[in-house]
């Protein structure tokens, strides 16, 4: 996606503003056509701007867009960003800091590619504890990759090997534990079990990577865990 450095800085500026407050999570669950009949929808001046942005050809999929920022402003602005940082962070867009305006374009990439509304919710947090300064550029960049790339039907298992509830790679889903190495979640610790006098398998013990310990407990996916 090709983004020029006003359409950023306007980006920027209107996802720091409580517009969305009035916005529910059943009004963002609503099927799309619903969603846009919603007269609260209309008011809020970033759906507007999205949609004539779309025109021009910049934005595609323009609806989901829209979807994935309201959910993404609704947790952005529940009050956790200190103000005097975020005012810094908006401040460096609007004088044209070259770093600022990459690391907005990487959340209006990953919202536009978005079609879960947990993981608009998750990348909020991330960019609230990035402004806050709790993350470093490189966890920040590492931690919205690892976001876009990963499947939420994984998040549970990751939970349970957080918590400990799963030690190890026995009796579970191996393509799980597999995609969630692959990002870099977790670390596999090979043993071998024997089983009677001939027959061994291998298994390995799981324990969580720093990146994967950030992800939990950063993002806190609102992942049911059974």
């Amino acid at each position: 996606m090709e983004t020029d450095n006003k359409l950023v800085q306007i980006f920027s500026e209107m996802i720091f503003n409580d517009s969305a407050k009035d916005v529910s999570f059943d009004m963002l669950e609503a099927s799309i056509d619903t969603l846009f009949e919603s007269e609260i929808i209309k008011g809020i001046p970033i759906v507007n701007t999205i949609m004539a942005i779309g025109k021009t050809g910049i934005m595609l999929k323009n609806r989901n867009l829209i979807r994935q920022t309201l959910q993404f402003m609704h947790e952005l602005n529940n009050g956790t960003i200190i103000n005097e940082k975020k005012e810094k962070f908006v401040e460096r867009i609007k004088n044209g800091d070259k770093k600022s305006q990459k690391e907005v374009e990487r959340i209006m990439l990953i919202l536009e590619s978005t079609i879960d509304i947990e993981k608009s919710t998750i990348l909020a947090k991330f960019v609230v504890a990035y402004i806050n300064e709790q993350l470093s550029y490189t966890e920040f960049q590492e931690l919205t990759d690892t976001l876009n790339r990963s499947y939420l039907s994984d998040t549970e298992m990751l939970l349970k090997i957080y918590n400990g509830q799963i030690k190890d790679s026995s009796s579970q889903e191996l393509y799980r534990i597999e995609r969630l190495a692959g990002l870099g979640f977790i670390n596999k610790m090979p043993y071998t079990v024997t089983v009677g006098s001939e027959y061994t398998r291998q298994e390995s013990y799981l324990e969580m990577s720093y990146i994967g310990k950030l992800f939990c407990e950063i993002g806190r996916p609102n992942i049911p865990v059974m």
